[in-house]
């Protein structure tokens, strides 16, 4: 039977844990075009904690998706905003643009299928 890489069992739990209610800096670290139950493209991005004042919290992984049509494009000129990158023209270099890119982000929590998980409530401008 073949292995296969996943992590030391920290970095998965990095994965799930709910951080407090506030403002965090994030690096963008992945980004991957996918596409919706309604068969609409979105980003869906990973982001990590750095530079937090509880080194426990660094590291931590969070979720962020923006639609790439209709009205739901706010939240990817807020997000290039956000990181610092100018929005030039009528098209963007995805995930590139964003990738290694940091910003503060302001974290919630929300319920979803019965679980407590992140909620990215606003990305903040530069």
């Amino acid at each position: 039977m073949p292995k296969f890489q996943v992590g030391t069992m920290e970095e998965v739990e990095k994965l799930s844990e709910i951080l407090p209610d506030g403002v965090y800096e994030v690096e963008v670290f992945s980004g991957q075009d996918k596409l919706s139950k309604k068969q609409e493209t979105y980003m869906a991005w990973m982001l990590k904690v750095i530079n937090n004042e509880d080194p426990d919290k660094n590291g931590t992984t969070l979720f962020h998706n923006t639609p790439l049509s209709g009205k739901g494009r706010i939240f990817l000129q807020q997000f290039y905003a956000g990181c610092g990158v100018a929005w030039e023209g009528d098209s963007v270099d995805l995930p590139e643009d964003l990738l290694g890119r940091t910003c503060m982000i302001s974290v919630g929590n929300r319920e979803y299928e019965g679980t407590k998980q992140n909620d990215i409530k606003k990305i903040l401008p530069k």
